[in-house]
């Protein structure tokens, strides 16, 4: 059985050298990374799926779920 820890978000230079090291980002695309924020490219509402593990916020109940996380409603937790 495998069990996955709560991890932190990388850095956005952190995310590049991971795409580029992994093959999913060329050097040639790198630039374009850099420059536009990614947050351009997500919905206003997303539904994540939280682990058990994942710290509480408040409002949201405790055990692995799926959450729904509105841009507008909630910016911190977008």
């Amino acid at each position: 059985m495998t069990t996955h820890a709560h991890q932190e978000r990388p850095s956005r230079t952190e995310l590049g050298r991971c795409l580029m090291s992994s093959g999913a980002l060329s050097l040639d695309w790198a630039p374009a990374f850099a420059a536009l924020d990614g947050a351009l490219f997500l919905p206003r509402r997303m539904w994540p799926f939280l682990p058990a593990e994942h710290p509480q916020r408040p409002g949201y109940e405790a055990g692995a779920r799926t959450v729904t996380v509105d841009r507008g409603e909630d910016p911190a937790a977008w």
